[in-house]
């Protein structure tokens, strides 16, 4: 556990010592976990196309997005994760290369998950 020492010095006097170390209370990890994955969508050329999904995990899994292996990048594409998991991948203007499987990646120090939609 942690640092407590007790010292009695009478029997009507004691002194108490905490390690501030010992009060914390310990974080379990928690592996990443799909609560909402993200679905397979058809959009047509120049729409946008958006994927979204919700994600648990202690520490928060950080979401990383793949095409076709390879991680998506670019200004047309915008990642967005908030503080309950909710994340997003928004594909503006989409052309036919955009095409192909997209793997969302969720990682933490208890794990990594990964779901893939077309």
């Amino acid at each position: 556990m942690g640092d407590v020492k007790l010292v009695s010095t009478q029997i009507s006097k004691a002194t108490l010592t905490l390690n501030h170390s010992s009060l914390r209370t310990p974080t379990a990890t928690e592996a990443p976990a799909f609560i909402l994955p993200p679905r397979n969508i058809q959009v047509p050329f120049g729409g946008t196309a958006k994927f979204e999904g919700q994600v648990r995990g202690n520490p928060e899994p950080q979401i990383t997005w793949y095409r076709n292996e390879h991680l998506v990048t670019g200004e047309r594409c915008v990642a967005d994760c908030s503080i309950r998991g909710i994340f997003s991948l928004m594909i503006k203007g989409v052309k036919e290369k955009d095409g192909g499987l997209y793997t969302c990646q969720a990682r933490n120090a208890g794990g990594i998950r990964q779901v893939t939609v077309e």
